[in-house]
């Protein structure tokens, strides 16, 4: 008679166990998916990104003792592009991209190590004053 009880109760949780569960996608509610809201760089940020593609360029050609070319004429456009936050185009990024510009045409009239580093770090002196994220980025650009 045990051995019956158990049984009759294992079919019991077998058929419990089986039953199928109503999915919320039969329970006829719709939901609208959320939106995804993309970022957009500004023009500065691609600007920037193009830039740290060309330096990293020119540090292989240097360590590699190739011809670096000309200054990339591209590069006078920080004067002029749209920031994420056009507050920050202010006095200090003005006189920090003008330092920057004038050490990369000293760079490419004179191309060497010691010219390429000063480039990189008008780059970082900008940068500790205004966005720090690619700090850690320019500092891998700095030939040793």
């Amino acid at each position: 008679m045990k051995g019956a009880y158990i049984s009759v109760l294992a079919v019991l949780f077998s058929i419990i166990a089986c039953q199928k569960k109503e999915s919320p996608a039969n329970n006829k509610v719709c939901h609208k998916p959320k939106q995804l809201d993309m970022y957009q760089h500004s023009e500065m940020a691609l600007l920037m990104e193009q830039m740290a593609v060309q330096h990293q360029q020119v540090r292989k050609k240097l360590t590699e003792g190739k011809a670096v070319g000309a200054f990339p004429a591209y590069y006078e456009k920080i004067l002029s592009a749209k920031m994420t936050d056009p507050t920050d185009f202010d006095a200090d990024f003005k006189s920090k991209a003008a330092e920057f510009l004038a050490t990369e045409k000293a760079f490419y009239e004179n191309p060497n190590k010691g010219n390429y580093n000063l480039g990189i770090q008008a780059c970082l002196s900008c940068h500790e004053l205004k966005c720090g994220g690619p700090i850690p980025k320019i500092k891998k650009l700095v030939l040793k």
